[in-house]
């Protein structure tokens, strides 16, 4: 019986609940239910359009509560998507990863090798230093740019900054 309920409550969720559009000659950006937005700076999960479209239902997630805010249409200045396994971001994690992990292992390997007392002569020591601060960049940064990859892929990635008088609001019924 519980399920019953469980699955009329979500069924009837999804047939009241409008999608929020908007649109310009070039391209259209569309807010779901439950989508992460940001508006006028600030992240939100978009939930509904209410009182004849003129307002839509937010829920402003913190820490420890969920805050629900109606925000006017006309208030709205910017706002921007959070887009799921989008490339780039996880490409631009990946890369800073390798970057910051070959530099930062390779400099901790040659101070190791260096002064770790594995040669006795000056020209001895700065190789052995070279040769442990290659192999501890290469594989710190492999290590660090693979977990980058894998945060940019799971993490959300910014849309692009969109102004909303450059747009025209519309609010679709149909899932």
């Amino acid at each position: 019986m519980k399920i019953f309920s469980l699955l009329l409550i979500s069924f009837l969720n999804m047939g009241f609940s409008q999608t929020l559009v908007f649109f310009n000659n070039q391209d259209t950006i569309t807010f779901k239910k439950n989508e992460l937005i940001k508006i006028n700076g600030q992240k939100y999960l978009y939930q509904k359009a209410i009182k004849n479209q003129t307002q839509i239902h937010l829920i402003d997630s913190g820490l420890f509560k969920k805050e629900h805010i109606t925000i006017d249409t006309s208030k709205i200045e910017t706002f921007r998507k959070y887009k799921r396994f989008k490339i780039f971001n996880s490409l631009e994690k990946a890369g800073f990863g390798f970057v910051t992990g070959t530099f930062t292992g390779g400099l901790i390997g040659f101070l190791g090798g260096y002064n770790g007392g594995f040669a006795k002569v000056d020209s001895d020591r700065a190789t052995v230093g070279v040769l442990f601060g290659l192999f501890f960049g290469a594989a710190s940064g492999a290590a660090l740019g693979t977990g980058g990859l894998v945060y940019g892929f799971i993490s959300l990635g910014e849309d692009s900054l969109s102004y909303s008088q450059r747009y025209t609001l519309k609010f679709d019924y149909r899932n």
